[in-house]
Formats: C-alpha cells, structure tokens, sequence
C-alpha cells in the first residue's frame, strides 16, 4: 500500500539537502579580477600619498610623510601610482572594446530608461507601498552610477594631476590661474573620491553583504535571488548571453587586433608623454633671480656754488628720489635739472625747492623774448626760452606740469643756477 509506506524523516531530508552542491554563477573572469586589484592598490597608495599632502599640518599625514622618507619620496611614490592607474585605464578600454565587439557581451553597465523605473519602485518600497524591491538585472543603477563615477574621477584626476606635474608645458596654453584651478579640482575630487569608497562601496560590498565575487569570481544562487534577479531567471530561461562559436571570435579578432594595436600605441605615447614631457619641475627650470641694489647713485651730485646761488646751500643735495618703479637720478650740471614728474595726482620734484624762490624773483618772459632782451646771462643766438610763461604752483615750487600729465619733462633752462 502507498500509503503504508514509511515517509522520510525530515532528519533524512535535511542531510539529503546539504550534500547537493552550492550552485553557483560566474560574475567575474580572471583578467577583470586582476584589473580590479591593481587598480585598488594603486587608488589606495595615491589617496595616502595625495591627502597627506593636501592636509600636510595634520599630526597624522606629518606620520605618513615620514614613514615614506619625507614629502620628495612621497611625491615619488604618488607618481609611480598614478602612471600604475593610467596603465590600468588603457588596459580597461580595450578590454572594453573587446568584450563588445568581438564577444558582443551587451553592455549592461550603460544606464537605460528600465533604472529610472528601478529607482522609482525602490522609492515605493521604502516608504511601504510595495513588498518588494525591484528586479535588478547584471547591474543595478546604484552600481552603473558609481562606475561612471570612477571613469569620470579618472579623467577629472588625470588631467588636473598633468597641469600640476607639467605646469609649464600647461601655462604654454592656457592661463597661469588655471594652476591653482587644478590643484583645487584635484584635492575636492580626491577628497570626494576617498569619501565613495569608504561609505558608500565599503557598505553596500563588505557590510551590508560580504560579496566574495571579486574575490572568488563566483555568486551564489541565494545572493542572485536577492540581488539579480532578472538575471537569475534570464540564465535559467536561456535568454542570457551565450559565448559565440570559436571562428566568429578568430574572424573578429582578426579585425580588432590592429585596431587595438594602434589603440594601444597612441593611449601609451600620451601616458609616456605625460610622465616625460617635463623632465625637471617648475622650481628647479626657473632661473635664479638677480639680486640688485635698491638704489645705487650713478653720477655724484655736483657740488654747489654757495657764493654765486645764495638761496642754493651745500646741504640741500639734489638726492635721487623713487616714484614708482623709476628712479629719478640727479643730472650733471650743465644746465639740465628734473623740472617735474607728475604721478599719482601730486607733483615730485627732482631737485631744490628752495631754488624756486630764485626763479619767481626773475622777470617774466614775454613771447619772442630772448634772455640776453632781459638782461640776464643767456646765449648770444637769440635762442628763445623755452620756460617763456611759466605757470606757478600754489605754494610757489618749480614748475607745474598741469592736469593729466605723467611723463619726466626735461627742461633746458638758459639761465639759471
């Protein structure tokens, strides 16, 4: 009778079901696990060694400058590490472009209309009006954004981080402020960049679930139920990528190959190109700059004649004077005084003030009036003055240049000290 038959223990049941093998699904090849590592070292050797010295004055980044040999081996180490990442990013565009092209792998990492929908219904089930969440499939569109995330960092840090290790090459072209610009994009990315990793991959990957598949390149079929579904049943269904047959992939490697090898040639010659263009730093191309005097007096002021000029002492030297960055030097005797230099708004005077006393006691030019017509000592040329109507200051000094003026006027003056 059936129903006589003894049912299995559940005991039986159990153990039966525990022996059956993990199934399990692959997530990630051999080549994609090692370009994660590498690019995992070498992103965390560039954020030790890059916030060290964006907050130098910080007790611990001063530790980490010292455990590597002083801020020169830091910068060193910080180098090699990004011409590490800037090789991993070469590797991963042609590996890209040949998963989609000679594998024709679908391109599930590209955001799609379907991830609006996803963000949609998880919104719905947070706030309780739906069981569940939505059904993800290869990628959800928390890990598309992070991805291009990082493929926008790496480019944002990569020509920043080349305006900084080249700033001459980079100043050929664009504006000095654009220095400064990078070094300021370049810290704020950095510091955004650290920030992802810590809080938001470090939770949704090790804490919220411990996910082994970069680790172990597998997945479990628990973790797919809750995580990928929508991959789950396509795998199951048969509608998943299936690896084409071996001589469509030769056929197709056959055309990719030189397109790769040219691919690989130019990206390699900028990365070389990024790391040689400028052999030496800014600091050391810079040439010295010349260390001169302030103020070295060419020709001495002459001596004056106390007897012949009362109004004129020994003491009252025509000293040279700065205005600006032009140095007024006295001028030899014969003749030629500074009569004015007007800048600023005010009027300087290059030699004695107290000499003006002298000039407002002469009689006045009139127009077409040689010197010799007056009286004075002057030229026996008939030589006109060229001082014929000069106009005075309100205090009575030399010569006012009046408004607007802002050139040294040399004046030959006929008579005089």
């Amino acid at each position: 009778m059936a129903d006589s038959s003894p049912s299995p223990s559940p005991s039986a049941t159990q153990v039966e079901s525990t022996t059956q093998p993990r199934q399990e699904f692959l997530r990630f090849d051999l080549s994609q696990r090692i370009e994660h590592f590498i690019f995992m070292l070498s992103f965390t050797v560039l954020a030790i060694t890059g916030l060290a010295q964006k907050f130098i004055d910080s007790p611990l980044s001063l530790a980490i400058l010292r455990a590597f040999g002083g801020i020169q081996s830091t910068r060193q180490v910080h180098h090699v590490a990004a011409f590490v990442m800037m090789w991993v990013s070469v590797y991963h565009v042609i590996s890209v472009l040949y998963r989609l092209y000679v594998l024709r792998v679908p391109w599930s990492m590209l955001p799609l209309i379907e991830d609006l929908q996803h963000l949609y219904q998880d919104v719905r089930y947070y706030l309780g009006l739906r069981k569940h969440r939505a059904y993800y499939g290869r990628y959800n569109y928390a890990e598309k954004l992070e991805y291009l995330a990082v493929v926008w960092g790496t480019i944002i840090m990569g020509l920043t981080g080349f305006m900084m290790w080249n700033p001459i090459t980079t100043t050929r072209y664009l504006p000095g402020e654009a220095i400064p610009a990078a070094k300021a994009a370049h810290g704020a990315e950095a510091v955004l960049a650290v920030l992802a990793i810590l809080i938001w991959h470090s939770y949704h990957v090790h804490i919220k679930r411990f996910n082994k598949s970069m680790f172990t390149g597998k997945i479990s079929r628990e973790e797919m139920e809750e995580e990928h579904p929508a991959e789950l049943e396509a795998l199951e269904s048969g509608r998943a990528w299936q690896r084409p047959p071996a001589e469509v992939i030769r056929w197709r490697q056959r055309l990719f190959f030189p397109i790769a090898v040219v691919l690989t040639v130019v990206l390699s010659a900028g990365v070389i190109g990024f790391v040689s263009v400028e052999p030496q730093t800014a600091i050391t191309t810079v040439p010295r700059g010349e260390t001169v005097a302030v103020f070295v007096p060419i020709t001495p002021t002459p001596p004056t004649d106390t007897a012949a000029h009362p109004h004129c002492s020994v003491g009252q030297r025509s000293e040279p004077r700065i205005l600006g960055r032009e140095v007024f030097r006295p001028l030899p005797k014969p003749l030629r005084r500074l009569s004015w230099a007007h800048r600023g708004g005010r009027v300087e005077y290059g030699h004695l003030r107290e000499c003006s006393q002298r000039r407002q006691e002469r009689p006045r030019h009139r127009a077409g009036q040689t010197p010799s017509q007056l009286g004075g000592p002057g030229t026996a040329r008939g030589q006109t003055s060229r001082s014929a109507h000069p106009r005075r200051t309100g205090t009575g000094d030399c010569l006012d240049p009046g408004r607007g003026a802002s050139k040294i006027r040399i004046e030959q003056i006929s008579r005089g000290f």
